[in-house]
């Protein structure tokens, strides 16, 4: 994998920690080709 350090874009913003970790989540489960192990979308409900 080659990284664009240049095209970095914050894909969401919430004052509160549980909705920020939801949204991670829902990135993270969202990605097609993610470098990322998905461990920690493994409390995600199967509907998301």
């Amino acid at each position: 994998h080659e990284f664009k350090w240049d095209e970095i874009a914050i894909l969401d913003k919430d004052p509160s920690y549980r909705r920020r970790l939801f949204s991670e989540m829902l990135h993270i489960a969202s990605q097609k080709e993610g470098l990322n192990v998905q461990t920690d979308t493994l409390r995600l409900d199967a509907s998301y």
